[in-house]
């Protein structure tokens, strides 16, 4: 049978060092914390969690705790996945192909619902206004 590190690298995502580095559990898929780090690579929820007894899902740096290990492997079974299979590692995106307009990073969705609820008027009634409350909408999500 495969090391419980060889076995978490299904569950973990293309890691980026600017994300905090706890795993969720993301549908069963396994993905990584999208807020920024605070301490110790961990955001402010994570860091607390770690001082509580531990990550639920362990850090994408390392492997899953083996309880949440058979949870992720037991939902991979369940989407009809092979766990005999082996899965390509993952990669993290260039940096160019995660840039938004004019090459900047996109924005952090903090952000973008921040400047959405600042500019959309009470009453959005043209079609570009509207865009803008539906997006900071999906990203509440």
């Amino acid at each position: 049978m495969a090391s419980i590190e060889e076995r978490s690298r299904r569950f973990t995502p293309a890691v980026s060092s600017q994300l905090c580095m706890a795993r969720l559990w993301a549908g069963g898929l396994g993905g990584q914390c999208p807020m920024l780090p605070e301490k110790h690579g961990l955001c402010t929820k994570h860091a607390q969690a770690q001082a509580d007894g531990g990550i639920p899902h362990g850090r994408v740096d390392g492997p899953v705790p083996e309880a949440k290990l058979l949870e992720f492997e037991k939902a991979a079974v369940k989407r009809g996945e092979s766990l005999e299979a082996p899965l390509p590692s993952p990669t993290v995106p260039s940096a160019s192909s995660r840039a938004g307009k004019r090459g900047r990073p996109p924005a952090a969705a903090a952000d973008v619902e921040r400047h959405a609820e600042a500019s959309a008027p009470d009453d959005a009634e043209s079609v570009g206004q509207a865009g803008v409350q539906t997006r900071a909408t999906r990203l509440r999500t």
